[in-house]
């Protein structure tokens, strides 16, 4: 699903061969509990096009994006995602973060969160998924986690088609690892890549 575009970078093209509905509709979960959407994550754009996906999905929804409070401080327009900081090494910084996820449990909030916790290049592997969305997992559970690539086709255009491929929903089990979450996005990118079917 192509969610930016080259010309106006807000377009709706499809780029998977499925139509806008179709691709929605594979995504959608329950609304009784909280989503936590785990992708890839190359570049600064990656919560803009989880925001896209999530009107889709959960139009009516919170969404809130977990990043980094010194990239918060200087890139004040990610406040319109939702945004909470988290200073990495902080306990204080964990301690607040977890007191907000607190409040989400059992409600219909989506999460957005780039376990890379950097941003890298999409055909990068392994993808070195860090351990917090299993901590913020277990923060909101019972939830859905819904695994997302992002990958970008830059052609012979100065801007880029950024594709974003939405995988089956899992549901958060005590035993899920970080490398399953990581399987099941690096899948859906070389599926994009034309890897696999």
């Amino acid at each position: 699903m192509a969610i930016l575009d080259r010309g106006t970078g807000m377009g709706t093209g499809m780029g998977t061969g499925m139509s806008a509905p179709a691709q929605a509709e594979s995504g959608r979960t329950s609304d009784s509990r909280p989503l936590l959407l785990i992708a890839n994550h190359m570049g600064w754009w990656d919560g803009f096009v989880l925001m896209r996906i999530q009107k889709r999905i959960r139009p009516r929804a919170p969404i809130y994006t977990i990043m980094l409070e010194t990239e918060l401080r200087k890139n004040p327009w990610f406040w319109p995602l939702g945004a909470l900081g988290i200073q990495p090494g902080s306990t204080a910084s964990l301690r607040a973060l977890y007191r907000r996820l607190d409040r989400l449990r059992g409600t219909d909030a989506v999460v957005a969160f780039f376990p890379q916790g950097r941003i890298l290049p999409f055909a990068r592997r392994p993808l070195d998924f860090r351990e917090g969305a299993l901590a913020i997992a277990r923060k909101l559970a019972p939830l859905t986690i819904l695994p997302i690539a992002l990958t970008a086709e830059y052609g012979s255009h100065p801007r880029p088609t950024l594709q974003a491929r939405v995988g089956a929903p899992l549901e958060f089990d005590p035993a899920l690892t970080t490398a399953d979450l990581e399987r099941a996005v690096r899948e859906l990118l070389d599926q994009s890549a034309g890897n696999t079917p």
